[in-house]
């Protein structure tokens, strides 16, 4: 049966044999996807945006505003119909700055979670497109999905189940159901990166053909 939020939150309580949490479940699944997407990065997440002069922080400077949904990014595109888009590099931010605004646009430095900066600085007219990995839509009414509750509904139940047994201070169960949703997120995220490029085997991804870091 495919869940729902409504659905995945019964079947915690169910799975937890605790009904008696009904009014703490929704913060069991809010913990839960904190930790998903902090973890996770699988290509149920990927998407894509432009940004153009309308992002831009400051007028005639290179720090654009991410989209508010930004987790991480997988590559930058200068795009250019003349001679073909132009993948930017990732860079240290004392590298970037190394930089002069007036060089060409070929390298860019994550500020902070909502600010990218790139050197040299678009012109009003330039357009970057940017493939990100989005965090979904908070769940909010019972009829909520989304892709990783559709196709991977184990990692949702293990993740909230450790948050209830931590709350619940069964700690060891807690922790049993916190590996079991690591172990899946790292298998997705490692099948990810073999389908889209570059798994590592260390840490959660490594996109290297698409310019991840």
């Amino acid at each position: 049966m495919s869940l729902n939020y409504g659905t995945l939150k019964s079947q915690i309580l169910e799975d937890a044999h605790r009904a008696d949490l009904s009014t703490k479940v929704d913060d069991f699944v809010r913990r839960a996807e904190g930790i998903i997407y902090r973890k996770l990065r699988s290509a149920e997440l990927v998407t894509r945006v432009d940004l153009t002069d309308s992002d831009r922080v400051t007028a005639l400077e290179g720090f654009y505003t991410l989209p508010a949904d930004y987790l991480e990014d997988r590559s930058f595109f200068l795009v250019n119909s003349s001679s073909g888009d132009i993948q930017l590099e990732s860079v240290s931010l004392a590298e970037l700055r190394r930089y002069s605004g007036g060089s060409p646009v070929r390298h860019y430095s994550i500020i902070s979670q909502t600010v990218v900066e790139f050197r040299g600085v678009p012109s009003t007219t330039d357009v970057v497109e940017l493939i990100y990995f989005a965090r979904p839509t908070q769940f909010s009414g019972d009829s909520d999905v989304n892709d990783i509750l559709t196709n991977h509904e184990s990692i949702y139940l293990d993740a909230s189940l450790a948050a209830l047994y931590k709350y619940t201070q069964d700690l060891e169960l807690s922790q049993t159901h916190q590996d079991a949703a690591d172990a899946a997120i790292e298998a997705l995220n490692e099948q990810t990166g073999r389908v889209l490029g570059g798994a590592r085997t260390s840490g959660y991804y490594d996109f290297n053909s698409w310019g991840g870091r």
